[in-house]
């Protein structure tokens, strides 16, 4: 069968939602370069894994080499399988039949027969990468081909596309909003998560990044339009406008009796609109507020 595109691949994955699978990389001549297993986006891992360069196997170096030159990498998923004893089975029968570099008996770039046997290799393979990318210098490396690689438009525009196809995804969707919340909803997490953005926020080189990239952003005219878009969108959808307008709610209850019966005054809610909107459309008024807002969350840290 000859290799499809990763998109066909994420297609019938999402057909199959939860099952695992055998699947095989190939070059863009169709000879097989990798085989693997897995289930949900196993399969579209790779790409994304060769952005830390500390990973020099044989296997990201081809998937490196090819898309530097504008080559496109062939996915086939090979079979599907109802345990991972069977998706063992099947990877070591496939890269005995293909073949390893290696060994000198194929094009294969994996380093291990598969099965059980590379499960045991790898997870100690494993354990020396984790512990190498503690290190500090590591994580310099990794954040500086992070920025080279953001500041790639072609690369950027590919995360985002594979970001908001995974966001596209129910499953995954609910599955990471389930997950995150269960972290928030942990003590541990919040006092890390709360440590980390007080340090942020009394740097004061951070605090004037923030300023001076926020000024920026609202500078143009653009931005402000999609963030319009968006708001009107939000009030559009039901299920947002009732969150929206139970937490107007819940601020209107904490008002003054006069500050209220000011509020219930269409025509004074809607002066007030017009002159927020003129006060924000002045670029120097927002640096201000913007400023301002600093200064406030670096006192309470």
């Amino acid at each position: 069968m000859a290799p499809a595109s990763l998109a066909a691949c994420m297609a019938e994955i999402k057909a199959n939602p939860g099952k695992r699978y055998v699947y095989i990389l190939h070059r863009p001549d169709g000879t097989p370069f990798y085989v693997g297993k897995g289930r949900g986006r196993r399969i579209a891992s790779h790409e994304r894994d060769i952005t830390d360069k500390s990973d020099r196997s044989r296997k990201a170096n081809i998937i490196r080499s090819l898309l530097r030159s504008g080559k496109t990498i062939g996915y086939r998923i090979d079979r599907w399988v109802d345990s991972d004893l069977e998706a063992l089975a099947r990877e070591v029968e496939l890269i005995a039949q293909l073949g390893r570099l290696d060994c000198g008996t194929g094009p294969l770039a994996n380093a291990t027969p598969g099965g059980e046997a590379g499960m045991e290799i790898g997870t100690q393979a494993h354990a020396r990468y984790c512990e190498a990318r503690r290190s500090d210098d590591a994580r310099r490396k990794a954040s500086a081909n992070s920025r080279s690689m953001w500041e790639n438009e072609a690369t950027r525009e590919r995360i985002i596309a594979a970001v908001a196809e995974k966001w596209s995804d129910p499953h995954h969707k609910d599955a990471r909003i389930a997950a995150m919340r269960e972290g928030l909803s942990q003590p541990s997490v919040k006092e890390k998560l709360s440590a980390a953005s007080n340090a942020l926020w009394s740097n004061e080189d951070h605090r004037h990044k923030v300023t001076l990239s926020t000024t920026e952003a609202w500078n143009d005219i653009a931005y402000r339009e999609a963030i319009t878009e968006a708001t009107r969108l939000r009030w559009a959808d039901p299920t947002g406008r009732t969150k929206m307008m139970a937490g107007q709610r819940a601020s209107f209850a904490s008002m003054s009796k006069a500050a209220k019966k000011l509020w219930s005054n269409p025509d004074h809610r809607a002066e007030r609109s017009r002159a927020m909107r003129e006060l924000w459309a002045n670029p120097e008024y927002r640096a201000a507020q913007m400023e301002a807002r600093n200064r406030n969350r670096a006192k309470t840290t």
